[in-house]
């Protein structure tokens, strides 16, 4: 899902940035905003959006990978421009449940998000 920002006196109109971010870290984001430290047991997934959003140089990704999980218990992990899926399909939408044009695929697909025109929507 992309996520929009509107901050005028921070971010330019029409910048884009093409690094994963996560709605997990709206957190530590917020907090990071007003200053604010979280406790060791909160948000320990959530990664303060704050330089991309103020156009900070990075020296490395804002995370290392980022981890997806569905309703029915299935994983994807990304990271940079792969994704590895731990279901049968892409690991797109699939209420309650993969259908049955998923039986038989591989329980693990490895996509470049780069090169697969079908990844890249």
């Amino acid at each position: 899902i992309p996520l929009l920002v509107r901050w005028p006196q921070t971010i330019a109109p029409g910048r884009t940035c093409d690094e994963t971010v996560c709605l997990v870290d709206l957190l530590a984001t917020c907090a990071d905003l007003v200053g604010a430290a979280l406790p060791d047991n909160a948000g320990e997934d959530s990664v303060s959006n704050l330089p991309l959003w103020r156009g900070d140089a990075l020296t490395r990704p804002l995370r290392e990978a980022t981890v997806h999980s569905s309703m029915d218990g299935s994983l994807s992990i990304r990271r940079g421009h792969w994704k590895l899926e731990m279901c049968a399909g892409s690991g797109g939408w699939s209420y309650p449940a993969p259908g049955p044009d998923y039986a038989g695929l591989p329980p693990l697909q490895l996509y470049d998000l780069d090169a697969d025109i079908g990844e890249r929507q």
